[in-house]
């Protein structure tokens, strides 16, 4: 009888403390659409679902609640994009190519009364002139979304070339969702 209450009590502390620790392992994943037409997060509450149209816009991104059966227009885009689930299943970064010299980074919120955070827009409001220089004054600047730095923290990657760094140029930073920023060493 011991060894059965024993067994219990492994498999019911399994379920509760390394099932989730292993499902926000598996978010860690950046998935890319139209590539792909779902990403689910760790939580597996929520899915973002690409849909394709034949005219401009080409594709839509929608959120879909799997416990409240709802379903919500994120946003519209051409090209495509990357992915990225906050391991707490509450935001994800989204990567858009919008062009081919540029794209754009921005943190979605499950939360419809949360707003979008640009990330682009905050990373330039707190750098150096040189840096904002670089990311300004180049014709080709990218930014993506690289990984979560625990649920708080985004990891970007802004590289680029053109008129001010000929040979080109690759930096990361760590965006907090506090607003700050700080640069990393790679």
């Amino acid at each position: 009888m011991f060894r059965l209450g024993c067994s219990l009590c492994c498999l019911a502390y399994s379920i509760v403390v390394i099932m989730p620790a292993i499902a926000g392992q598996a978010s860690a994943k950046i998935i890319s659409f139209p590539e792909h037409s779902e990403a689910p997060s760790p939580n597996a509450r929520y899915v973002v679902l690409g849909e394709e149209n034949h005219a401009e816009p080409f594709h839509t991104a929608i959120l879909e609640d799997r416990v409240l059966k709802t379903r919500r227009k994120l946003f519209d885009y051409d090209r495509h994009i990357d992915l990225l689930w906050n391991p707490d299943s509450k935001s994800f970064a989204v990567t858009d190519y919008e062009e081919s010299d540029y794209s754009r980074c921005s943190i979605i919120f499950t939360d419809r009364t949360v707003p979008t955070i640009r990330v682009w827009d905050k990373l330039v409001k707190t750098l150096t002139d040189r840096e904002r220089k670089s990311l300004l004054q180049n014709h080709h600047v990218y930014i993506a979304a690289v990984e979560w730095i625990g649920a708080g923290a985004l990891k970007v990657k802004v590289w680029g070339y053109g008129e001010v760094n000929h040979s080109g140029f690759m930096q990361f930073y760590r965006y907090d969702r506090n607003g700050s920023v700080e640069r990393l060493a790679n």
